[in-house]
């Protein structure tokens, strides 16, 4: 039901506007430059604004917290060999990907992927390093899952951005369909393990979220019919996209995490956004802010690449770090959430280990 939910809503705003739906439903979904409105410092500083007042309490109180707050000694061990392959991988795929040697060309497509699993692995070694415990030691067979749901799950996002268009692929013109698509979902495959493997390595330093384990609890949340209302906007402005791609492309970032939170609820189940009605957003936050690292690395490592991703945003698409508008950096905030809540229900679903579980979860 929530993937068909999420599936048909979009489609919504094309048919209400006459249009066919067939170029939605082509796989795989290939988006071309479309130019949007031009920068608006009006929106560019509201949005802003925006993001100020809602992230500075928060980080208020991590700062005030860490006066009563020392950091914990952790007994560190050593770096295990297989993490030096991890860096191997990485640093090894940055070099090609970012260099135009002839010896590696029949290669440079295909560097996002070693690049991203070398990460994936090297995050997973310092966890190990600072816990004992990692995903590739302790719960490996949810790892392997969470490459397997990944591909699915970008390729949603994919799907989505047919109906805003704020990015497309540059070099991708002399791939066929399918080469496309298996090009593509290999390093799809990584954005779920990315994330989630920086979300359990940020875990292990309390003092980056002192204090919200215990900060302003949003009773609300445990109101059924809080979460009809929140299914219903969400659920019309993600159809709306199509309609105002200009003003509602952030839902598309915002809905699909919305409808899935509120059908759980709903349907009397519990997700990781149900901490909050006790006031604890410690691992909100912190997968959010591991959204934003890994955004930062897919930005970067993006920028020289060969075949690489370009953006076209409305209204605020200035002061770029590497390809992306800075405040297109806002977006990888919910992101990181959605990816949690996605996470956490694969664990469910198939009865696997994550390694840790806090109450909230269970």
């Amino acid at each position: 039901m929530i993937f068909l939910l999420l599936l048909l809503t979009p489609l919504i705003g094309v048919i209400v506007e006459g249009d066919s739906i067939l170029s939605f439903i082509k796989f795989p979904p290939k988006t071309e430059f479309v130019k949007h409105e031009g920068f608006s410092s009006l929106a560019f500083y509201s949005i802003l604004a925006i993001a100020i007042i809602i992230s500075g309490p928060f980080i208020y109180k991590i700062i005030k917290s860490q006066r009563n707050n020392y950091a914990e000694k952790v007994d560190l061990k050593m770096f295990p060999r297989w993490g030096w392959f991890g860096v191997f991988l990485l640093f090894g795929g940055w070099v090609v990907a970012w260099t135009r040697f002839e010896w590696a060309s029949d290669i440079q497509i295909f560097t996002f992927t070693p690049l991203w699993l070398g990460y994936i692995i090297m995050i997973n070694a310092f966890t190990f390093m600072r816990t004992g415990a990692s995903l590739i030691t302790h719960s490996f067979k949810y790892l392997l899952l969470l490459f397997l749901f990944s591909a699915v799950f970008w390729w949603y996002y994919e799907y989505l951005n047919h109906f805003t268009n704020n990015w497309y692929y540059v070099g991708i013109d002399h791939l066929s369909d399918i080469n496309y698509f298996i090009y593509a979902t290999i390093p799809f495959s990584t954005v779920l393990p990315a994330v989630i493997s920086t979300w359990f390595f940020l875990r292990t330093f309390p003092q980056i979220s002192n204090g919200l384990e215990s900060y302003s609890p949003l009773k609300v949340v445990g109101n059924k019919n809080f979460w009809w209302l929140i299914l219903l906007i969400s659920s019309l402005a993600l159809s709306a996209t199509y309609v105002y791609p200009q003003y509602l492309f952030p839902f598309m970032w915002l809905s699909p995490l919305l409808i899935i939170a509120a059908i759980i609820a709903i349907s009397g189940g519990k997700t990781i956004i149900n901490s909050i009605e006790n006031g604890n957003w410690k691992d909100l936050y912190l997968l959010a802010v591991a959204a934003l690292i890994c955004g930062f690395l897919w930005e970067m490592w993006n920028y020289y690449s060969l075949i690489r991703w370009e953006y076209s945003i409305p209204f605020v698409h200035r002061y770029l770090i590497f390809e992306m508008p800075v405040l297109g950096y806002l977006g990888y905030l919910p992101f990181g959430i959605q990816c949690g809540l996605i996470g956490i229900y694969i664990s469910k679903l198939t009865r696997t280990s994550m390694i840790f579980y806090t109450d909230h979860l269970n």
